[in-house]
């Protein structure tokens, strides 16, 4: 009698069932990577590493100590913004506004230098966030607390008329409105901070205001640099001096 080849029947797998990530869902996710020391990016929705993120600026609101955006996701925030601006300096302060980390002038034209001569070595954004952090040590760094945003505040958003552009013109020479308001604030600033003892000192005050101007769009200039620091030397003024009166 011939023998009968018995076939082996293949056991079917079980279909998984793919299910929406609900909020339970999610929360459950949040718990357990707090538990593995990793933290939920609202921006790319993943979790990762604590490595990855930032210390928060508002520990009320990010108890595990984080951001709640990792640092690869800030870094690319930053440049969508500056491709939205086309300029470092802009594209910081909304980059300060929407991350909640203050907006600090002398940090952000370090950072630009550092790109500028580093372009292979830390992110902007690192380097911007430890300069900021080493400046304000103990101190809250949240936008809100930054006495720097109020003046670019205003020459991002005010307005000027037309008779106080008639002024300006004859003042400063010809500029754009948002560049009139950054040359008033900024001559504000210093002689407010250092004094006018006559209009020579005045008009030195305008010409070093106008050159910080041209920092801000040609930030690695060699040229303006050494003229914006023999302009300080002219006016017997110490940059570092603007940074400890502020805080």
């Amino acid at each position: 009698m011939p023998r009968v080849k018995l076939t082996e029947t293949k056991k079917k797998e079980p279909v998984k069932k793919v299910t929406a990530e609900t909020p339970r869902l999610k929360k459950q996710k949040m718990k357990a990577a707090s538990q593995l020391k990793a933290s939920y990016c609202r921006h790319c929705n993943k979790m990762l590493e604590y490595k990855e993120f930032q210390p928060t600026t508002n520990p009320f609101i990010d108890k595990n100590g984080c951001m709640s955006i990792c640092k690869g996701c800030l870094e690319k925030i930053f440049f969508e913004l500056y491709h939205t601006y086309n300029d470092y300096n802009k594209a910081f302060y909304a980059f300060c506004q929407h991350a909640d980390i203050m907006y600090d002038e002398i940090c952000v034209n370090d950072a630009i230098k550092y790109l500028e001569e580093h372009p292979n070595g830390e992110t902007i954004i690192t380097k911007y966030w430890r300069a900021v952090r080493n400046n304000n040590r103990e101190k809250p760094i949240r936008y809100r607390d930054s006495k720097a945003n109020m003046t670019v505040e205003n020459s991002m958003d005010r307005k000027i008329s037309d008779e106080e552009r008639k002024k300006l013109k004859l003042t400063w020479g010809e500029f754009k409105d948002q560049d009139y308001l950054y040359l008033e604030n900024t001559f504000k600033e210093y002689t407010t901070t250092f004094g006018i003892a006559g209009p020579n000192e005045r008009d030195g005050y305008r010409v070093l205001a106008m050159l910080l101007l041209k920092q801000r769009e040609t930030p690695a200039n060699k040229d303006i640099i050494a003229a914006i620091k023999a302009q300080y030397e002219m006016l017997g003024i110490d940059p570092k001096q603007i940074r400890k009166e502020n805080k």
